[in-house]
Formats: C-alpha cells, structure tokens, sequence
C-alpha cells in the first residue's frame, strides 16, 4: 500500500493453494439448528479418602476409649483395700496337713504330691513375701532368694525341695516315701519359721508381726 493514500503500490503473486470444504451437513436446504447446552460434569466422591479418614477416625476413638478404660480400672485397682480373709501361713498349713496323711506310692502320685507340695509354698513365699514365686521358675526363686527374709539354712532347704520337685514332675525321678516325708518336714520347719501373725481391722490390714 502506499503511504499517501490507501492506493496499491506494487502486490506480489503467490503460489495458489487449493482448500476443500467438505460440509458435515446433507441436506439439499439446511437450516440453522440450535446450539447444544453443555454437558454436565458427574460428581466424583472420593470415597477411598473418605473411608480412610472415617478409619482413622473410628480408630483413634476406640483407642481413646480402651485407654481411658484401662486408666479407670487403674484407678479403682488402687482404691481398692483387699483384706485377706486367711492368713498365708494358715492356708499353707491347712494344705499340708492335707498332705500329711497321703503316702504316695506310684509315679503318678509322687509326681501329683510334689506339684501340691511345691504349689503350696510358691503361694506362701507370694502372698508373704509379695514375690511373685508362682509364676517363677526354681532357678528365678534362688536367683531372688535375698528378697526373702528368711534363715539362709533353712531357704536352702526349701530350694533343694523345689528341685527335687521339678524332677519328680518333669524327669520322672521317683522319691521314696522316706525322702516325701522329709521334703514335707522341711516345708513345715520353714513355714512354722517364718510365720507371720496378720491382724485385720474394718479401715484395711494393720503392719504384720512376727510370732
């Protein structure tokens, strides 16, 4: 174009290229249609999410609820005054003179009269001496042997008794009636020995003393 005016100065020719309209529309006189509205967009939940934060949530009560629980039980565990109806060395006592009259004469009841007879004192070592001797293996007993107050002699005694009992029990080993009744004097010395008077009142359970 000229800068003057809006005349043509000079135009330059181009190579002709050839375009092909092809109308997707086959009527002979079309008409104009309307313009289609636009398509809805489906709602998506994430339902993996949501499941997974209910999971965790539903968890987090649950272990709030059991922890709470088990400080409650706690709590009332250690408000809770237990006031022994017998003295330890009484029910031991009473056990053993339940043993007195049998004479075990089989392997059977060897093996049954060395199970009562070690259970006996495993549970009047525990609730005298607080140790926890029931659920405690011989070797753990000897092993905690300074936690009972007692005459190093006579815990000896007891201790060989526990392991003759374990044979008795575990590795067939027979006793003869002699040495039955000897192991059974040995845990009627020890007790008598150490015996504990246990005074009881209504408040809960007053200092023990020695008889």
């Amino acid at each position: 174009m000229n800068s003057l005016s809006w005349e043509v100065d000079y135009s330059i020719a181009t190579d002709p290229v050839e375009v092909e309209v092809h109308s997707l529309i086959s009527e002979a006189q079309p008409t104009l249609r309307d313009i289609k509205p636009p398509v809805p967009i489906p709602t998506i939940i994430p339902w993996k999410i949501i499941l997974s934060l209910l999971g965790i949530g539903l968890s987090t009560v649950a272990l709030v609820w059991m922890w709470r629980k088990r400080i409650q039980e706690e709590i009332d565990e250690s408000q809770r005054i237990v006031v022994p109806t017998k003295p330890p060395y009484d029910v031991a006592m009473e056990k053993l003179d339940h043993l007195r009259n049998r004479s075990p004469s089989s392997a059977e009841e060897v093996k049954l009269y060395y199970a009562e007879l070690s259970y006996l004192l495993r549970e009047y070592l525990e609730h005298q001496y607080f140790v926890r001797a029931i659920e405690m293996t011989t070797s753990e007993i000897e092993g905690a042997r300074d936690l009972i107050p007692a005459d190093g002699e006579k815990l000896d005694g007891v201790i060989e008794m526990l392991k003759r009992s374990d044979l008795a029990k575990f590795a067939r080993f027979r006793p003869g009636i002699s040495d039955c009744k000897t192991d059974l004097n040995v845990i009627d010395d020890f007790l008598r020995t150490t015996r504990l008077h246990w005074t009881t009142a209504r408040n809960g359970v007053k200092p023990m003393e020695a008889v």
